[in-house]
């Protein structure tokens, strides 16, 4: 479970991830807590917005029906003069007049009507007060449609004032004259209890909810989170939202009605109300975080496993012992280490048989074609006596040929295996003398190899087979336009060398043979100093970019190409 723990590298970053982890998770939780508790205070927010707004669509329901009754009123001239008797005089004069006014009857009383009127309303207004000069009369309603009479009192005894907002919301009517339109006969001063029509509308009981005027608090509901210090306060200042020792207070104003409704809920409210999503979103966060130290501990024994592969294989390297690193499928850092590792190994291996092979080659290409092993210094000497000879009798063709020949030889035998592509074409250029002197007047050569590419390395002793090849299959003795031309060009960063000569072609069984010796595996040896040997050591030394193959041209000849990238 904890292999990880064997390692000290990975034990360290075990603690740093658990760390991490815990402090992003909470982190994490304290966010998600702040985002629910702000998300269930919106909602509550909500409510209070859709209270306030029925509020005030109750409100102007009720002003729109207060300017109906009224019209109404002076509609009907019946009821207007019983409402005249009843604003102008006291309770027995009211009732004297109808008594002796023969077109009043019970249908036609102005407070029966008038509380219709209010019970249309839903009782939300709880007074009528008919003031005119000093003298007042008063009817109050209460919740269960009960009627209270006040008549020809003062203000002062009534305790009346015109603007008194103690049901939060008064909406005063002028009443004129039906004969003089100008002429004022008095106010009637409708008082609307805003309280009724909220708790008609409220939709959870424990909801604090208080409304204020400028007069005082007018209703206080609730637990008492709202204190009447509390909502005075809140009252005088302009803001709609507030947050107080994790109490959310949200306030809506009234433009049209001078009052404030406040909503407060607290944070413990908020999680009472709501304890599964609290608990769910609890539950869910420290589920992610052991499955998240799951995947953590998972990945970490992962990993010390390939570190313990990468380590063993470089101690089994230090041996000179490559093995392949398994590995689990991991698209990962330590799979492409191993992966590079795998391959270092085999290319090192590789290397080590292509050098040793390589060499043997290079040594079997040369010591065969000083053809069984002859002494090179008695060759030297014997040459050069031959060469003194032709001098003395001024044979200077032969003199040449010889001094050729002994130079020749012994750039092959002496100095490095591998050369620039320029000492090779010298080679060549020795050779090619050779055989002019041994055919004279009888074959034209031409070597146009970019400069770029004489300054690319190879290997010795590789050009000088493939034009002996050509003098010993397509070379026409008795003919005196035999062509070689040797022609080397880079184009998109690859290197092509072409042999052309317009010798005897090959038949298509001979030029099969060619092309499938030069696509086989260079590693596999070989005796042979011929085009397989000159392509085993050129693949060996190019690498897989390194292409050689044979062709009968169109127009007559043989063409034979290598190709390679440069690195």
């Amino acid at each position: 479970m904890f292999y990880f723990y064997n390692f000290k590298i990975f034990k360290k970053s075990f603690y740093q991830y658990l760390i991490s982890v815990s402090l992003l998770c909470i982190i994490a939780g304290i966010f998600i807590f702040i985002l629910l508790i702000n998300s269930e205070s919106q909602k509550f927010k909500l409510k209070v917005d859709t209270l306030f707004n029925v509020t005030e669509q109750e409100i102007n329901n009720c002003v729109t029906s207060i300017d109906s009754y009224i019209n109404n009123l002076y509609s009907n001239q019946h009821l207007l003069n019983d409402f005249r008797n009843f604003f102008n005089n006291d309770i027995e004069d009211y009732l004297t007049a109808r008594l002796y006014d023969f077109n009043i009857n019970y249908t036609n009383s102005f407070p029966r009507d008038l509380k219709t009127f209010v019970s249309d309303n839903n009782f939300h207004i709880k007074q009528i007060t008919f003031l005119k000069n000093d003298n007042i009369n008063v009817i109050k309603y209460s919740d269960n449609g009960i009627a209270e009479y006040l008549f020809n009192t003062t203000q002062t005894q009534a305790n009346f004032r015109k603007n008194d907002n103690y049901f939060a919301y008064t909406y005063t009517k002028t009443i004129f004259s039906n004969s003089e339109l100008n002429k004022t006969l008095g106010e009637m001063v409708f008082v609307i209890d805003v309280s009724s029509i909220i708790e008609e509308n409220i939709q959870e009981s424990n909801n604090n909810i208080s409304i204020v005027n400028n007069d005082k608090v007018v209703s206080l509901s609730g637990d008492g989170l709202i204190s009447e210090k509390k909502a005075i306060d809140i009252f005088n200042k302009n803001e709609s939202t507030m947050h107080k020792q994790s109490t959310y207070f949200f306030t809506n104003t009234s433009l049209n009605h001078s009052y404030k409704l406040i909503g407060a809920i607290t944070t413990l409210d908020i999680l009472a109300n709501n304890p599964i999503i609290f608990v769910l979103s609890l539950f869910i966060l420290i589920g992610t975080w052991a499955l998240i130290m799951i995947i953590i501990v998972a990945k970490l024994n992962a990993d010390a496993h390939s570190f313990d592969n990468i380590m063993n294989f470089i101690k089994l390297a230090e041996d000179g012992n490559f093995q392949n690193i398994s590995w689990k499928s991991k698209k990962d850092e330590y799979e492409e280490i191993s992966i590079q590792l795998n391959k270092m190994g085999k290319k090192i291996n590789e290397y080590i048989q292509k050098e040793y092979i390589l060499t043997r080659k290079q040594q079997q290409s040369i010591m065969l074609a000083l053809q069984n092993q002859i002494n090179p210094h008695f060759l030297y000497n014997t040459l050069e006596i031959i060469r003194s000879r032709a001098l003395k009798n001024n044979d200077l063709e032969v003199s040449n040929a010889i001094e050729n020949l002994g130079s020749l030889y012994r750039d092959i035998v002496k100095g490095d295996s591998n050369i620039t592509i320029e000492e090779e074409i010298k080679l060549l250029n020795k050779y090619l003398d050779l055989m002019y002197f041994r055919y004279p007047n009888s074959f034209t050569y031409q070597i146009d190899i970019d400069e770029n590419i004489k300054k690319l390395g190879t290997i010795k002793c590789w050009m000088q087979p493939v034009v002996e090849n050509y003098f010993k299959y397509g070379f026409n003795k008795e003919s005196e336009y035999n062509l070689l031309f040797i022609d080397g060009v880079i184009e998109n960063n690859t290197v092509t060398i072409t042999f052309f000569n317009n010798g005897k072609q090959f038949d298509e069984e001979k030029l099969s043979e060619f092309n499938d010796i030069f696509s086989s595996d260079p590693l596999i040896e070989t005796n042979s100093i011929g085009l397989k040997n000159v392509y085993s050591r050129l693949k060996l030394f190019y690498g897989d970019s390194f292409v050689m193959k044979i062709s009968n041209e169109d127009e007559g000849g043989v063409s034979l190409i290598f190709q390679f990238n440069l690195t």
